[in-house]
């Protein structure tokens, strides 16, 4: 059961080192966090997202990954209709210059993150993040301007 002061956050990286320091840094931050990491973690985010209960208010999800890349996660929770819309997600990439930011933010309405990240970075992201949702208790699709537009209008990458 999770705790209305520690509001959940799901990070998703191949790279073992990676999802270790974003962890440490949202755990840090005051958030209790699941992670998927290693060769499949694309493939078994996209599952735990299609079942989860509740839904994480953070997702930190790196591109590059074999077998589904955050975009490409994104397109097939998009076309599953998941309801994403109380979700806060970061794409974490080392390849930032690959990316449209303008497309990944109209498309899903994502931030972008370049990689290598610190975890001062990841905190700077999490904590006005954290702060906000303790003010505001949200139900997974309930409409809130503010909650949806948090991604890109109150931090600042």
């Amino acid at each position: 059961m999770l705790q209305a002061s520690r509001p959940l956050a799901l990070v998703v990286d191949d790279d073992q080192d990676s999802t270790s320091l974003m962890a440490q840094a949202l755990v840090a931050a005051g958030w209790q966090v699941h992670a998927r990491t290693g060769e499949w973690a694309g493939p078994d985010a996209l599952s735990y997202l299609l079942s989860a209960d509740p839904m994480p208010s953070l997702v930190l999800l790196d591109q590059r990954m074999p077998h589904l890349p955050g975009t490409v996660l994104l397109e097939r929770l998009q076309a599953l209709a998941v309801d994403m819309s109380a979700t806060a997600v970061v794409i974490v990439t080392g390849a930032a210059s690959e990316l449209r930011p303008d497309w990944l933010e109209a498309e899903f309405g994502v931030a972008v993150l370049d990689k290598p990240v610190s975890l001062r970075t990841i905190q700077r992201v999490a904590e006005p993040l954290r702060q906000y949702l303790a003010g505001h208790v949200l139900k997974v699709g309930q409409a809130d301007p503010a909650a949806q537009t948090f991604p890109r209008e109150g931090v600042r990458l």
